[in-house]
């Protein structure tokens, strides 16, 4: 997705889940602006970017964000949320700036996926949340050079 400079009253861009444009402005959106900062900023940069577009995709799907970057004894979940069927979801989040060292989702690995478990008992034990169901999702960001994708994997190694 390229983000017009000039003459931002009439520049239009589009959304990559969506499909919808809208008009860029002085303050660009919350997408348009991670993309830029993805391009000009370093790792971190990327991986904050690449949650704050996971977020809002979720969002956009109707699941609620009860958490981000929740620290347990075990390390760190990207994002906590319902999704509209009550189902408590451990997000993992992949952010790449392209594909030439595979799938974001492919580095989430069986060892990484067992560390979540754990991370998941202990933010429910924290949190004293009951919830129908419990899943680990992963989704992976790709920034590429005009446009954002996002794959997102339900209840990975079920």
């Amino acid at each position: 997705m390229a983000i017009p400079l000039a003459d931002p009253a009439t520049a239009r861009t589009e959304h990559p889940w969506t499909g919808g444009t809208h008009r860029v402005g002085p303050e660009p959106c919350a997408l348009c602006q991670a993309i830029v900062t993805v391009r000009h900023g370093g790792n971190q940069e990327l991986g904050r970017c690449g949650e704050d577009v996971a977020r809002d995709y979720l969002e956009h799907l109707g699941f609620e964000v009860l958490d981000r970057n929740w620290r347990g004894r075990d390390g760190e979940i990207d994002i906590v949320a319902l999704d509209p069927a009550g189902a408590l979801v451990i997000v993992e989040v992949k952010a790449r700036r392209g594909l030439g060292f595979g799938s974001p989702a492919q580095a989430v690995t069986h060892a990484k996926y067992q560390r979540l478990r754990r991370l998941a008992a202990q933010w429910v034990e924290a949190h004293r949340v009951r919830a129908p169901e419990i899943r680990i999702d992963v989704l992976g960001v790709v920034f590429g050079p005009h446009r954002v994708e996002v794959e997102h994997l339900e209840g990975v190694f079920r």
